[in-house]
Order: structure tokens, then C-alpha cells, then sequence
């Protein structure tokens, strides 16, 4: 948040030679160091400071914030706190909105199948989805020449499907297994599109599920047992 003196844009400000992060007149921060923050529902972050009305998402689901707080990964995380539900309120579905951001792609962190994550390309901020998992590097940096093996890019918002970029000589291949329209037993390294259904056996009953988004299957993202099944299925319904 830059500060005009003059018709001059201040982008640092100093007091007694040492930098400053903030600066307020009449009750309104006039200059922040910090760079200003895209609006959107953004990813739950424990030891974060949460307002009433703040709105995060975690494993595919919206929640709004109902009481002030720090963030506690063991008492107010949304969806498995012992005490969320003093916290936190369900209103929706990442997959309903347009306005759901990512973290930044950082190197050096593991990454896992269905993990979403922000980074350029072409001068523009993009969402990747993680295809496989692994160990991030600069040379499986999404956008990268070797990321396309990791990395999908993802439409923009409003778009009916999105750019990709130009692929690599020997892109991996693609499955040749797509489901059909009746509904079958789910299974990994399928091409799922939106709406269509699978079932899979909960402990002995059978249940069918609905595709929330296209994607492409692995054991995180299968239905009930998937470490982030939330985000590409819904609707169970129990069969037998």
C-alpha cells in the first residue's frame, strides 16, 4: 500500500533511520509495507489471527468465522477441532465459489496429489492443482518445462476450460480408461468428469457418489478414504 506525497509515490518510509511496517492517520492505515491482499476465501492457517465474518476454506469446504481468535490446529480448526464448532460456521463448497485462493507455490515443501497452489506464468498469477505427489524443486516448479509432470494448470475463473501452455516433447501420457456413463465401482487413474457418479464400499455398504469437478483419480482423492475427497466428491447416497 503505497503513500503519495505530493504527485510522488513513497513506496518506504523511515523514521529515525529505521524502516517502518505501518503508518496511521485519523484511525486509517495510510501505508502498509506489506504488499496489498487480493480478495478471495483464502486456505485456514493455524496460529493465524481470525476476525468474526473472515471466511477461509479446508479441504474444499467454506467456513465463516463466529468468534475473534487465534487459530488453534488442535481446538478451532475448521472440520477437525475439538472445539470448531465455537468457532467456525459450514457455508458452502470451494467448488461453488469463483473467489477461492491458493498458497503460493514454495520450494522445497511436499507436495500431494490434489494440492492446490498459485504461481506465475506469463507475467500472471495462476492455480496449478498437484497431479503427483512429491518434493518441490525450481525444475518441478509449476509453469516450468519439467512441472508438467506434477503440475495442471488450472482454468481461470469463468473460463469454460482454460489455456495451457505449450507441453513438453514426450508429455506423460494420458489414461485410456475414461468411466462411462452408467455408474461403476470407483477406481484409480480414471479421467472424472463433473456429475458423474461412482460408487465404493464404506465398511461394507455400498454408496454412490457425485463428481464435484473434473479430475484425475488417485488413492488421495477417493471417495470417503481420500485424504482430500472432499474437494472431488460429494453427495453420498447409500445403494444397499
Amino acid at each position: 500500500m503505497p503513500v503519495h506525497f505530493g504527485n510522488r509515490k513513497i513506496k518506504e518510509l523511515y523514521y529515525g533511520g529505521r524502516k517502518i511496517k505501518e503508518a496511521w492517520y485519523g484511525g486509517q492505515k495510510v501505508y502498509s509495507l506489506a504488499p496489498a491482499v487480493k480478495p478471495g476465501v483464502y486456505p485456514w492457517h493455524n496460529r493465524q489471527d481470525y476476525n468474526r465474518g473472515d471466511l477461509v476454506h479446508y479441504q474444499g469446504i467454506v467456513y465463516e468465522c463466529i468468534q475473534d481468535h487465534q487459530a488453534d490446529s488442535s481446538k478451532t480448526q475448521p472440520g477437525e477441532g475439538w472445539d470448531q464448532y465455537s468457532y467456525w460456521t459450514q457455508v458452502g463448497y470451494a467448488s461453488e465459489r469463483d473467489d477461492i485462493r491458493y498458497d503460493p507455490w514454495k520450494n522445497a515443501k511436499y507436495y500431494y496429489s490434489g494440492d492446490i497452489v498459485t504461481a506465475m506464468l506469463n507475467g500472471e498469477e495462476r492455480d496449478f492443482k498437484c497431479t503427483q505427489r512429491h518434493s518441490a524443486s525450481v525444475s518441478t516448479k509449476p509453469g516450468s518445462s519439467g512441472g508438467y509432470q506434477y503440475w495442471e494448470l488450472l482454468p481461470k475463473s469463468g473460463d469454460t476450460g482454460g489455456s495451457t501452455p505449450t507441453q513438453p516433447a514426450n508429455p506423460p501420457s494420458t489414461p485410456t480408461n475414461p468411466p462411462t456413463s452408467s455408474v461403476s465401482a470407483w477406481r484409480t487413474g480414471v479421467n472424472y468428469k463433473k456429475g458423474d457418479l461412482a460408487t465404493i464400499d464404506v465398511y461394507g455398504d455400498v454408496y454412490r457418489y457425485t463428481a464435484l469437478v473434473d479430475h484425475y483419480s488417485s488413492a488421495d482423492s477417493k471417495p470417503f478414504y481420500g485424504s482430500v475427497e472432499n474437494i472431488y466428491w460429494g453427495n453420498p447416497a447409500k445403494v444397499n
